[in-house]
């Protein structure tokens, strides 16, 4: 029988006929799996219910109707209880108990430094609201500085950009070009230099570069191709040792490779094949004898009867 069947499986409420649906079956549907309260008629809905599912999982809050989510009791109660286990339920909470003064912005605020992208769910018209707007927003990118991106352009100040920046440099294109300087993207590649990736074209400098690939070697392949230079590469290596791949293909030539090589011999190891020149490969092992076990096999020979002369 059906009873029989929902025991075992909650969601196969979906399949009895509207007219056998009882409050008896949904009972045991949502016991069994709280998605099932999905396929309950509103009209069966109970508060209890919505209580049972919330407390199996939070996100069961998305399938309670708005009528009782917008109590002001057992419906701001039932709110509270999914968000404080993970604010990101937000977005199952109505506008208008969010809007709800006292109760809902503390419900917001609290929501959002417990998970800062959150603060995508909280009403533009709350975020704007003098005070506690300020707050909610401050306290989100605080919590996590791409947050910066859900706060309204008004309110993007230059202690909220400098606070989200030290997060990432992602941010940078949240933040007003007013407040993008030199200075700010110097800090961002200080802090991690991967981040040299989100710097804007005109601020990526020889100094920035530097110094993003002098923190994180693999960052050289968003340096500019004039910046690109031996000494970039051996500050790159310095760090990663295999930063040859990130390189621009057009800009690896033999004369690059032998300055390389002639600095560390170990380097002969990330040489492409079709580079690797007697000239290339006697500088190597001159430089560092155990570079000879990446040279190619052809060559060994040769390279052995000359170093012996």
């Amino acid at each position: 029988d059906w009873l029989t069947m929902i025991k075992e499986e909650g969601y196969a409420l979906k399949y009895v006929p509207v007219e056998l649906i009882t409050p008896e079956l949904c009972l045991a549907a949502i016991q069994q799996d709280w998605e099932a309260l999905y396929y309950v008629p509103e009209k069966i809905v109970t508060e209890e219910m919505c209580r049972t599912v919330v407390e199996q999982n939070c996100r069961a809050l998305n399938f309670v109707p708005e009528k009782i989510k917008t109590d002001h009791v057992f419906g701001h109660t039932l709110c509270k209880t999914a968000v404080e286990e993970d604010s990101r339920i937000l977005r199952f909470v109505p506008d208008s108990v969010k809007l709800t003064p006292d109760f809902g912005h503390k419900l917001c605020l609290e929501g959002v430094k417990q998970h800062g992208e959150s603060l995508q769910y909280v009403p533009e018209e709350l975020k704007t609201t003098p005070g506690i707007g300020q707050k909610i927003c401050h306290s989100a990118v605080l919590a996590y500085g791409n947050a910066l991106q859900y706060v309204p352009e008004e309110q993007r100040t230059a202690e909220l950009c400098l606070i989200a920046a030290q997060y990432s440099g992602e941010t940078l294109k949240w933040i007003p070009k007013k407040y993008i300087t030199e200075e700010l993207c110097m800090m961002v590649v200080h802090e991690r230099g991967w981040d040299l990736e989100h710097i804007p074209q005109e601020f990526k400098t020889k100094e920035i570069c530097y110094e993003a690939v002098r923190r994180k070697g693999w960052a050289i392949r968003y340096a500019p191709k004039e910046y690109i230079t031996a000494e970039l590469i051996l500050l790159a290596i310095k760090d990663q040792g295999n930063e040859l791949d990130f390189v621009p293909r057009e800009l690896v030539t033999a004369e690059l490779c032998l300055e390389l090589v002639r600095v560390k011999g170990g380097i002969l190891y990330y040489v492409p094949e079709e580079l690797k020149t007697e000239e290339i490969c006697r500088a190597a092992v001159k430089q560092d004898r155990k570079a000879i076990k990446f040279v190619p096999e052809e060559m060994k020979e040769k390279l052995k009867v000359r170093s012996e002369k």
